[in-house]
Parts: structure tokens; C-alpha cells; sequence
């Protein structure tokens, strides 16, 4: 049998009626469509392929035209996709794609039909599931075009990824917490390009929980732009941890040319086909009594808003248990703040509560089922008048509900 791990993804970021855009599968920092492939590749670290591909737009795609959308391996087409034609505002191919392997890049393609063309520029959201050729084996995605500094050291998400920064005083973001209790390994890296000639010129790529080294490293040097770390592994256990990239440059006079980074690893799970979703922001949380804002799940470093369907993305059949949440703050006293999945656009029962001095929370004995194209997002309530400075990371976990749903159809595919 083989893991089954569901990637909600998409965003309120516009197609575009008559170029070839791309966007990355896992959600970053402004997740929007570019026509430049290249700065929005991740790097699969497993054997496995994709299984099913969900898409919904906001609105449909006009004049009777149509868009298509792709997933991509190695910057071309890998053999699964959907297209959605006017009036029609959702789609899905539940076949397969061609096979990934470690080191295999990443992307999700939507291309607009040339005659009839669309009129309207629509969100989309997304989903895909990863079968994975083990049992328990989570695949982890990075990727931002976003150069690293060259000449001192910075942060970054553990997974999506965001400007490379140096970690401020009272940020517990740029991370997310884990939601599930597992092993960190096979880490696989590229760079844009090489960083300099030189056995001594380069960047090392760290994973770091928190700010402790897990010993992952991913060492670039002498133009070279492809790496990977498949001998250490890091053990984590769900709700105290926080995964983060680290990238340090080699220091002068070895300083190397300024380059992006893009990759993922492997999150190997205790629980055979369970997983985690995280997410976090450096966005501050509301503080005014009564106000609620709502950000992706597995947000990297997106901002609260006000309105939820600006924070949907969409899921598969699965399972949303064990909400983890930190602050950066407490929220003060006589006030909390409510931490909330929400599942088209309704309150579930899936909630924590942060209150007073407390500065982080949990609820593991709830469960919420979602099925295909369900939308899902984050809410966060202030009440009271809570501290006006404060960010969060989060980590929910997350069990496929299709591999026990399609009995019949898994034994047919052989698995």
C-alpha cells in the first residue's frame, strides 16, 4: 500500500486569458500565476506520481473559451490534466501522471484556449494528491525566486517559501508547526544557476528547527546547481517543532553571486497515511474585539483578511484532526484569540483557543471529513481587544480518506 497525501492549494491570484502561466503546486508568498516557468518550480524528494487533479475557479472562463491546466515534470507536461470550458467553473481528471522521482521538479501550468479565448481573468484553486510509491512517506515543497543575500545569513518557510530574510525579534513565523510525528530526510536543492567557480565559494542550505541545526544540509560550491542530503534524518514530534530553510553564504573573500533556491524533502511519518499540513504568516493577527480574518492553511507568510473566500483553497476527501498553534504573543489578559478550521465558509468544531498569558494551544480528540472541491481555510477571532503585534504558525494533520473510500479502484491500479 502507498501513502496518499492530499495538497490543497490556489488562491485568489487572476489567469491570464491569452499567455501560458504557472504557479507553484505548494503555496508560497504570493502565489500568482508567471509566464516564467523557471521561478516557480519545486523539487519532489520521493518516488511516486499524482493521482487525482482538482480545479475551481471563481467565476467561469467566458466568450465559450477555456483553460487548461497541467501538472509539469521537469518543465514538461507530466500526463494529468483538466480543462475547464465555459460556463463551466470546476473540473477534474482522476487519472495518473507519469512517474516522479527524487530530484524531479514540480509546477502546475494553465494554458488559455486560443480560439474561442476567454474573456474573464478568475481565480484558481487547486488540488492534487501525491501517491507515494511507500507507505508513510510526506512529500515537502520549496520554492521562491526570491535571491538569497550573498553576503550574510537568512530564514525561510519550511515548505512554500518567501523573501529570504533574517529572522526578526518576536516572529515565531517564518515556520510552521508540525502536525504530525515523523522523521525529516532527503533533502533535495537547486539553484538557479551556479554561484561561483571555487571550492570554497557557495551557499550551504540548512533545515533548522527553529534556529537548532538538524544536521539536513545541502552544501553548493563550485558552480554547482544541483545538491541533496540523503543520509541525515531528523526526528519531530507533532506540536513542537517548527521547521525553517537556513541559507548562509560563504564569507569573504569567497563571496558568492546572489541566486534563488528552490527544493523539498521527505517527511517520514510514525503513522502510515497520515501527514501534515502547516502553515504560518508574519502578518499580525486581528486584535479588535469581535473582528475574525482568515488565511490559507498552509499559508506561507500570506496575510489575514477579512473575507474568507479570498483565503479558500480546495481538498479532496480527507480526514482534519490535531490543530496546533503558536504565538508569537500572548494575547493579553482577559482576551484569547479562536483558531478555527473552516470548511465552505462554516465554522467546524475544530478550534482552539489561546487565552491570557498563553502563547500557544492544541485540540487533538476532533475530526472533520471534507470531500473533493470542499473549500478550506483558517479563521482566527479576536476576543477582546487582543495584543496588536502578534503573528502565528500552525500544523493541522491530515489523513486521506480515498484509499479506504476506493477500494475496488486501488486494487485494480495494483497498489
Amino acid at each position: 500500500m502507498s501513502m496518499w497525501q492530499t495538497i490543497p492549494g490556489g488562491s485568489q491570484f487572476s489567469v491570464n486569458t491569452s499567455i501560458t502561466e504557472y504557479v507553484a503546486l505548494r503555496n508560497r508568498q504570493n502565489n500568482n500565476w508567471a509566464s516564467n516557468q523557471a521561478n516557480r518550480r519545486q523539487i519532489v524528494a520521493s518516488d511516486g506520481r499524482f493521482l487525482r487533479l482538482l480545479v475551481s475557479l471563481s467565476a467561469a472562463p467566458g466568450n465559450s473559451g477555456a483553460y487548461t491546466f497541467s501538472m509539469r515534470k521537469n518543465n514538461a507536461d507530466a500526463g494529468l490534466a483538466v480543462t475547464i470550458t465555459d460556463p463551466d467553473t470546476t473540473g477534474a481528471n482522476y487519472g495518473e501522471s507519469n512517474s516522479y522521482a527524487p530530484g524531479n521538479k514540480v509546477n502546475l501550468q494553465c494554458a488559455p484556449s486560443a480560439s474561442p479565448a476567454p474573456t474573464n481573468t478568475p481565480g484558481a484553486h487547486y488540488c492534487a494528491v501525491w501517491w507515494d510509491d511507500a507507505i508513510n512517506r510526506a512529500i515537502k515543497l520549496f520554492g521562491h525566486q526570491n535571491a538569497m543575500h550573498n553576503t550574510f545569513s537568512e530564514y525561510n518557510y519550511g515548505e512554500g517559501g518567501d523573501v529570504w530574510a533574517a529572522l526578526g525579534a518576536g516572529n515565531v513565523a517564518p515556520a510552521g508547526i508540525n502536525g504530525q510525528d515523523g522523521t525529516l530526510r532527503d533533502f533535495y536543492g537547486q539553484l538557479n544557476a551556479g554561484a561561483g567557480s571555487g571550492a570554497s565559494k557557495g551557499y550551504d542550505l540548512r533545515l533548522r528547527d527553529g534556529t537548532t541545526n538538524t544536521g539536513i544540509n545541502i552544501n553548493f560550491r563550485n558552480n554547482a546547481t544541483t545538491g541533496n542530503d540523503t543520509t541525515d534524518t531528523y526526528a519531530v514530534t507533532s506540536g513542537s517543532h517548527s521547521i525553517r530553510m537556513f541559507a548562509k553564504p560563504t564569507a569573504f573573500p569567497n563571496t558568492p553571486t546572489a541566486r534563488y533556491f528552490f527544493g523539498g524533502y521527505v517527511f517520514e511519518t510514525d503513522e502510515a497515511h497520515s501527514y501534515d499540513v502547516v502553515g504560518g504568516s508574519v502578518d499580525p493577527l486581528p486584535s479588535s474585539n469581535g473582528t475574525s480574518e482568515y488565511n490559507e492553511v498552509n499559508a506561507a507568510d500570506q496575510t489575514w483578511n477579512a473575507t474568507n473566500i479570498f483565503r479558500n483553497q480546495i481538498t479532496d476527501c480527507s480526514t482534519w484532526s490535531h490543530l496546533y498553534v503558536v504565538t508569537s504573543n500572548p494575547p493579553g489578559s482577559g482576551t484569547s484569540w479562536d483558531f478555527t478550521l473552516m470548511v465552505n465558509e462554516t465554522a467546524t468544531p475544530l478550534t482552539v483557543n489561546i487565552a491570557d498569558a498563553d502563547t500557544s494551544g492544541s485540540i487533538t480528540d476532533v475530526y472533520v471529513e471534507t470531500d473533493p472541491f470542499d473549500r478550506v481555510s483558517l479563521e482566527c477571532t479576536s476576543n477582546g481587544n487582543t495584543d496588536n503585534n502578534t503573528n502565528a504558525i500552525w500544523g493541522f494533520r491530515n489523513r486521506s480518506n480515498l484509499l479506504f473510500q476506493n477500494g475496488q479502484q486501488l486494487l485494480g491500479m495494483g497498489i
